[in-house]
């Protein structure tokens, strides 16, 4: 157990990690520069060479080496980014523009939602089903927690929404029913008609 946490603490701090060795790299070099005596450095042109190659090569092999990493780096992430569009964005974009330019259009005040698929009625009712299936797997884990927190939040909307619509489908029924009572006529036998008034 230790072992993993050693080494998920080293992944995590790996950038910082490289730039110290770097950087104590850099030190014992320039330490063992002001060792030396420049001016015998300077009069050697063979040491002096030497030198100047060594410094020239860890100088371009570090911005070689932080270089490679942020071009990897980037790359990841676009190829992240590539893959959680395609299997979350997508489903879920795609879902709810169907259900804005098709079902409300023609059903603009549903009074049947539903959360997962199924058949539709003669007049389409809304259906979300992306995100029931995203939440049930692995792709869950990819999604950012603002996502998370909007589409909670659409959903407790749409609850909302849909027992606030039943109390005003009651409502309205009752109202039409006392009104024919008190006009001496019998009660509307239709189940249904406080939905379809309410629309």
């Amino acid at each position: 157990m230790k072992k993993l946490k050693i080494n998920f603490w080293l992944q995590r701090h790996r950038k910082l990690l490289v730039f110290v060795m770097l950087f104590v790299a850099l030190y014992m070099i320039i330490v063992g520069m002001t060792k030396m005596d420049f001016c015998a450095l300077t009069e050697n042109a063979g040491l002096f060479g030497v030198v100047g190659t060594l410094l020239g090569a860890f100088i371009g092999g570090l911005f070689s080496l932080m270089g490679s990493i942020w071009v990897n780096n980037k790359q990841q992430k676009a190829a992240q980014n590539i893959k959680r569009k395609n299997i979350i964005y997508s489903p879920l974009y795609d879902e709810l523009i169907n259900i804005q330019n098709n079902i409300l259009e023609q059903n603009p005040f549903p009074w049947y939602i539903e959360f997962k698929k199924g058949p539709q009625t003669m007049l389409p009712h809304p259906q979300y089903d992306a995100w029931r299936r995203i939440r049930s797997d692995t792709r869950h884990l990819e999604v950012p927690d603002c996502l998370k927190k909007q589409i909670e939040k659409l959903e407790s909307t749409i609850h909302d929404y849909i027992e606030y619509r039943y109390k005003a489908n009651v409502e309205v029924q009752t109202i039409l029913n006392n009104t024919l009572s008190e006009n001496g006529l019998s009660k509307c036998e239709i189940i249904n008609i406080g939905e379809v008034l309410s629309s």
